[in-house]
């Protein structure tokens, strides 16, 4: 359920939209010859503002397959946050005939995100555990799995932005299979090669968010039924294959926290119609009700994960710091194939 909010900084929004409603900029930027580079000036313009530079952060990505809805979701998000975090979700979804706007998104088969986009105006809130402003930064991805991207390609954004998110939603459709979990071991196994020297586990928190749910009669929408179901899918069994449950184990390992949240489909308007711009009369009421929940848990101030690297928490100047040493690593040579990562990961395990 949404939480109360009594202590985000409203003036801090405020001078956001005073200043500019905000836009995304390309971060990591995807090269014809499937290289990736950092656009360091667009990154330490929003980073290094004096209003962000020195405080801490809450990173949250949303990542997964292709055209399925990851920059739809983070309008959401930016609606909520630009919204100051009300309580009731009246009070920040929006009306009716309202266009969804933000980042860039649009239905249809073709791919529309390179890279990585950061939305360029911060959301500062005050923390109400330790009492303090931290700045929350939304991360867009280029989609996995397209026509035109290689393994290596969607393990290096993938990784990328688990590496740098304190949040990482991983969008899926209708329902985890066996190779959603086989990627995310490949993937994430990717970004801990890259950072070997840590013991402790390399990334924070998790979130697989099933899009389309379609079995609310064996698990509930929400949280509830998500713990359900992704308890039930990461058990390991007697007799199963090593090759699964070593799956099952990486995940474990690369991760502090996972959970998982199960929304409805959003209606037939939103699949069918061409000309569709994400108004809610469009949308089914279940779909934003269950907006309604996912949305405060990950976002509202008594929820955010500040990012950390080896318990520390870094601030806007230190995550400047952080994607310019993770790009780095992901463009040297010595970093192994992906496709190699999963037939080495036996002997890998005790590097860490």
């Amino acid at each position: 359920t949404a939480l109360p909010i009594s202590d985000i900084r409203m003036t801090a929004v405020e001078d956001v939209a005073r200043e500019k409603p905000g836009e995304p900029i390309q971060v990591v930027v995807a090269k014809d010859d499937h290289e990736f580079e950092l656009d360091v000036n667009a990154l330490e313009s929003v980073l290094l503002r004096d209003d962000v530079k020195d405080k801490k952060v809450a990173v949250i990505a949303v990542a997964g397959a292709f055209r399925k809805g990851k920059s739809f979701l983070l309008n959401f998000f930016l609606r909520y946050l630009s919204k100051g975090c009300p309580h009731s979700i009246d009070d920040w979804i929006g009306a009716d005939d309202e266009p969804l706007e933000g980042f860039h998104w649009r239905g249809g088969s073709d791919r529309d995100t390179t890279g990585i986009l950061m939305w360029n105006r911060p959301f500062i809130m005050r923390h109400p555990i330790t009492n303090e402003d931290v700045a929350v930064l939304l991360l867009d991805t280029q989609g996995a799995f397209d026509t035109t991207s290689t393994v290596k390609d969607c393990a290096t954004v993938f990784a990328l932005s688990t590496m740098i998110s304190s949040v990482q939603v991983y969008n899926i459709s209708s329902m985890i299979r066996e190779d959603d979990l086989q990627h995310l071991q490949l993937f994430a196994e990717y970004g801990r090669l890259a950072l070997a020297e840590s013991s402790a586990k390399p990334f924070q928190r998790l979130t697989f968010l099933i899009r389309d749910w379609s079995y609310a009669y064996e698990h509930s929408y929400g949280y509830k039924g998500g713990e359900e179901y992704l308890k039930k899918l990461l058990k390991m069994k007697e007799g199963q294959h090593e090759q699964l449950k070593l799956v099952r184990e990486h995940i474990r390992e690369c991760f502090e926290d996972l959970a998982c949240f199960l929304l409805p489909h959003p209606g037939l308007t939103v699949a069918e119609n061409p000309e569709f711009k994400g108004r809610l009369s469009d949308i089914d009421e279940k779909f934003k009700n269950q907006l309604g929940e996912f949305i405060p848990s990950v976002l509202a101030p008594r929820s955010l994960v500040l990012k950390a690297v080896n318990g520390t928490k870094l601030t806007g100047r230190g995550l400047v710091e952080c994607f310019k040493s993770y790009i780095k690593i992901f463009q040297q040579d010595e970093l192994p194939e992906p496709k190699s990562v999963l037939e080495a990961s036996s002997s890998t395990r005790l590097i860490f």
